[in-house]
């Protein structure tokens, strides 16, 4: 095995170059993996969770889904779903999802 052949086997090196990063699941193992090739990890969160359960705009938003005044609404978070279901049980309201049923109580 000649030197070039080795040598484009051998992962490139990060030269203790910092490395910045967004991912704030696997921070951690994100981090690892930079170490391990040669960098410095700076992990870099861009995503801040803020529970609003006692603002008026959220228990307005929680009494048109649970009155069937909304036609549809998108929920893109498992956290921000968990949360109106939260703050649904605190009003008194039970939540629903079913595709189903227009009214909800």
């Amino acid at each position: 095995m000649n030197a070039r052949s080795r040598a484009d086997k051998v992962p490139p090196s990060l030269d203790n170059k910092v490395i910045a990063f967004v991912e704030s699941r696997m921070s951690s193992q994100m981090g690892s993996l930079i170490t391990r090739h040669g960098g410095t990890p700076y992990s870099a969160p861009v995503l801040q969770e803020i529970y609003l359960k006692d603002d008026p705009t959220v228990h307005q938003i929680v009494h048109d889904m649970c009155s069937g005044t909304l036609d549809a609404i998108v929920l893109q978070t498992g956290v921000g779903t968990a949360a109106l279901i939260e703050t649904s049980n605190s009003m008194g309201l039970k939540m629903s999802f079913s595709p189903h049923s227009k009214k909800r109580q």
